[in-house]
């Protein structure tokens, strides 16, 4: 069985992509936070709303990409 992508689906695969880099880039910046002597209450909470959004954002183009599919959890 011979597989074709279009053009939309490598958008939407790099999409995803992108935000995966982004929510690791919010976890590296949330954990260097977290592990300062004194840290920023209201950054942490900042990092940890965005990484929030983003994992929804991956979430929803994920569905999409699936074509409304349920996403298995620990998958």
């Amino acid at each position: 069985m011979t597989l074709h992508f279009t053009s939309r689906d490598h958008s939407v695969r790099a999409r995803i992509k992108a935000l995966h880099d982004r929510h690791a880039l919010l976890d590296a910046q949330l954990h260097d936070e977290e592990r300062r002597a004194a840290p920023d209450a209201a950054r942490v909470r900042s990092l940890k709303r965005r990484k929030l959004r983003l994992k929804d954002e991956i979430a929803h183009h994920t569905r999409a990409a699936l074509g409304g599919a349920p996403i298995q959890q620990g998958a």
